[in-house]
C-alpha cells in the first residue's frame, strides 16, 4: 500500500469518526436550554458543511497528482483539525449546559 493509500484510509476513518460525533452531538443538544439550541443548531450546520467539504478532499485526495497531493493534503488537515475542535468544544458546551444552576439559564 502507497504512502498515499495509507493516508487516504486514516482520513476516511478520521472523517467517519467525525460523522459518528457529529450525529451524538445533534442527538444530545435536541435536549438544550432555548437559549443555547438556536447557536448550537447553527454550529453543527456550519460543522455538516465542513464534514462535506472534507468528502470532497478525500475524493480530491484520491484524484491528486503528485504536485497537487500535499496542498489538497493540507486542506484536508486544516478543514479536520477545525472540525474536531469544534466538536470537542461543543460537547464541553452541552455538558456545561446541562445544569441551568451553573449557567444561570432557565429551561
Amino acid at each position: 500500500m502507497s504512502e498515499k493509500d495509507t493516508y487516504l484510509a486514516t482520513a476516511k476513518a478520521r472523517l467517519d469518526e467525525q460523522i459518528a460525533k457529529l450525529d451524538l452531538l445533534k442527538e444530545k443538544a435536541k435536549d438544550e436550554f432555548d437559549e443555547q439550541k438556536e447557536n448550537i443548531q447553527e454550529l453543527i450546520a456550519d460543522l455538516e458543511e465542513k464534514v462535506t467539504a472534507g468528502k470532497t478532499y478525500i475524493g480530491e485526495l484520491s484524484d491528486a497528482a503528485e504536485e497537487k497531493w500535499d496542498h489538497v493534503k493540507e486542506s484536508f488537515e486544516a478543514s479536520s483539525d477545525y472540525i474536531s475542535g469544534t466538536i470537542d468544544k461543543l460537547f464541553k458546551r452541552v455538558k456545561k449546559t446541562r445544569d441551568p444552576e451553573k449557567t444561570g439559564i432557565k429551561k
